[in-house]
């Protein structure tokens, strides 16, 4: 149940062993338009708006949904109806559309296109916390013109095959993706987003790592819908360090020539085993040392532990450190019902300190 559908290139690992969810490439989020090609099944948004039994009709009827139950549909449905304003504002453009069909019959005039298009907040606080309202997060509006004042972030027309891609900077990415873990529409990360309190530091904006570590947390006494989605949960993590990812990737790209990288002898050097590649040219991106998994940085920590070789002497011992999900700093942290594989944020964390307390 969701307003955006996901499309990424799945990875599913063969044989047994716990669940894992795995993706090649990017992970892309898309919004459709209000209506259903002709012949063709409604889904995301196009679900949402049908009455709570006929879209529990269509949920529960699916081969994917033979395994879940019906009434449970029905009340996720009631419960989204009745706090998510982007539900709440495609329910509005549904209204709408109705009306100036039966307008345009009555008045024996064509019929009207009519568009939605999310916007933000007029308020002058982003930082605020009461729930906003169909009419604040969308505007609809009928007719061809769409030279409407305000910003435009994502559109949505009543028909057409033709689907539009959420920016993974766009606050309307997770809110549209992901409705059961942010049911009232909670703003997600963008990159005007300020801290609550600055502090003695200079930066006032909130960075994408920071931001999901703090989602991510667990708190004592604070109920969190993230750490209870189960196999939900394993892809909001993996479509978000992706977005991370992504953002580090862009923002190097528009920095080649501000970043540090090294001497020009020493990026020569770098650059020359790539010259026998046979593919298309273009415009050369370095990664940067900093950047985890590329070249460079792996070229660096290989030259990194040559250097410790030279000092020291080859190493006597391959050890291997592997994670055992029954350690009871996971078990004794899980909540009920959970198993490992429903929490991979405690387990790297277990696994992290467990680490350093061997290196040290």
């Amino acid at each position: 149940m969701a307003m955006a559908s996901i499309a990424a290139q799945l990875d599913n690992p063969r044989g047994g062993g716990p669940y894992c969810f795995k993706v090649h490439g990017q992970i892309y989020h898309r919004v459709g338009a209000l209506r259903p090609a002709s012949g063709c099944v409604p889904h995301c948004a196009q679900v949402l708006i049908l009455d709570t039994e006929e879209a529990a009709d269509e949920l529960a009827g699916r081969e994917v949904n033979r395994e879940c139950d019906r009434s449970t549909f029905v009340q996720l449905h009631h419960i989204l109806l009745t706090v998510n304003p982007y539900v709440q504002a495609f329910r509005l453009m549904d209204e709408v559309s109705k009306e100036e069909e039966q307008r345009s019959i009555a008045a024996q005039q064509p019929r009207r296109s009519v568009h939605m298009v999310f916007r933000q907040l007029t308020t002058d606080d982003q930082r605020r916390y009461n729930i906003a309202s169909s009419n604040e997060v969308a505007v609809v509006y009928v007719g061809d013109d769409e030279n409407i004042p305000g910003e435009r972030n994502l559109i949505v027309h009543e028909r057409g095959g033709a689907v539009r891609t959420i920016s993974y900077l766009s606050k309307l990415c997770d809110p549209l993706s992901y409705p059961l873990l942010f049911p009232r529409g909670e703003d997600g990360w963008h990159p005007e987003m300020e801290k609550a309190s600055i502090g003695n530091g200079r930066r006032v904006r909130v960075t994408q790592k920071e931001y999901y570590s703090y989602l991510l947390f667990s708190r004592n006494g604070v109920f969190n819908p993230l750490l209870h989605a189960g196999k939900l949960f394993q892809q909001y993590v993996v479509d978000s360090w992706l977005k991370i990812e992504m953002n580090r990737l862009n923002f190097i790209r528009r920095n080649q020539k501000e970043l540090r990288l090294e001497t020009c002898r020493s990026l020569q050097d770098y650059m020359i085993g790539d010259e026998n590649d046979s593919g298309p040219q273009g415009r050369r991106i370095v990664l940067a040392a900093s950047f985890a998994g590329g070249p460079r940085f792996m070229v660096s920590q290989y030259q990194d532990a040559m250097t410790i070789v030279s000092k020291y002497g080859k190493p006597d011992i391959f050890l291997t450190f592997t994670c055992n999900p029954n350690w009871k700093e996971i078990q004794n942290n899980l909540e009920h019902g959970q198993c490992a594989a429903d929490r991979p944020d405690l387990v790297a964390r277990v696994f992290n300190l467990k680490v350093k307390a061997l290196c040290n």
